[in-house]
C-alpha cells in the first residue's frame, strides 16, 4: 500500500523557491542584451529591473538576502555584455549598476546615451556616510576591482503639496525621523534616509 505523505508547509515553500530560482535564471538570460528601441538621442536611456512576482509590485516585498544575491549577479553579468554591445555601437554611453540595500527590488542596470564620452551621467549625490562596498554581504561573482562604486543615499521625500491629500501631518513625519530642508527649486521639503544605494561603473581597461 502506498503511504500518503503528510502535508508539510515547508516542503511547499521549498518547491516555491525552486520555481523562483528558475524564473531568475530565465530572466537573467532575457536581459543579457539591452533594448535599444529608445536609445536614439543623447539623454535617452535603457534599463532593466527584476520585476518578478510576488516581490515587484506596487507595495514592494523585499526578498531574503540569499535570493537578492542571485538577482545582483544576473544584473552584473548583464552589465558585462551590455558594455560590449554599447562599445560596438560606437556611441558615447554611461553604463551603471544601481544596488539598493535594503530596498532590494529597486536595483537595476541602466545605460545613458551621452553627447560626449567624457560627460558622465550623475543622478545621485555621494553620501556623507563613509563606508566601503559590502563585498561579502552581496557576494558578487566578479572581481570587484573591475568596478568602481560610490555610496549614495536612498531617501524618502515629501513636498509641501504632498500634505494636501496625505493622512499624516508634518509634525508626525518629523517625529518619525524626517528632516525639514529648503531648496530654491522646490521650496520646503522633508527627507529621511532609509538605506544605501551603491552606484557602480565598470572601469575602463
Amino acid at each position: 500500500m502506498k503511504v500518503k505523505m503528510p502535508y508539510n508547509r515547508n516542503r511547499n515553500k521549498i518547491r516555491g523557491w525552486k520555481r523562483r530560482i528558475k524564473q531568475i535564471n530565465y530572466w537573467g538570460e532575457s536581459i543579457m542584451n539591452p533594448y535599444l528601441g529608445n536609445f536614439n538621442q543623447p539623454g535617452d536611456y535603457t534599463y532593466e529591473r527584476c520585476t518578478l512576482y510576488p516581490f515587484y509590485k506596487l507595495d514592494k516585498r523585499q526578498p531574503p538576502l540569499w535570493f537578492y544575491k542571485l538577482i545582483l549577479n544576473k544584473l552584473v553579468s548583464a552589465a558585462y555584455n551590455w558594455d560590449m554591445v554599447f562599445k560596438e555601437l560606437g556611441q558615447p554611453y554611461d553604463l551603471q549598476v544601481w544596488l539598493y540595500d535594503p530596498s532590494y527590488m529597486w536595483s537595476e542596470i541602466i545605460c545613458y546615451r551621452l553627447d560626449k564620452q567624457i560627460e558622465l551621467k550623475t543622478r545621485f549625490v555621494k553620501s556623507l556616510i563613509n563606508k566601503s562596498f559590502p563585498d561579502k554581504k552581496f557576494g558578487l561573482s566578479i572581481n570587484n576591482n573591475e568596478f568602481e562604486w560610490y555610496l549614495a543615499d536612498e531617501d524618502l521625500v515629501y513636498f509641501e503639496d504632498d500634505f494636501d491629500c496625505a493622512d499624516f501631518t508634518k509634525e508626525e513625519i518629523i517625529a518619525d525621523g524626517y528632516v525639514k530642508k529648503q531648496s530654491d527649486e522646490f521650496g520646503d521639503f522633508y527627507i529621511k534616509r532609509i538605506g544605501d544605494l551603491w552606484v557602480g561603473r565598470k572601469k575602463s581597461p
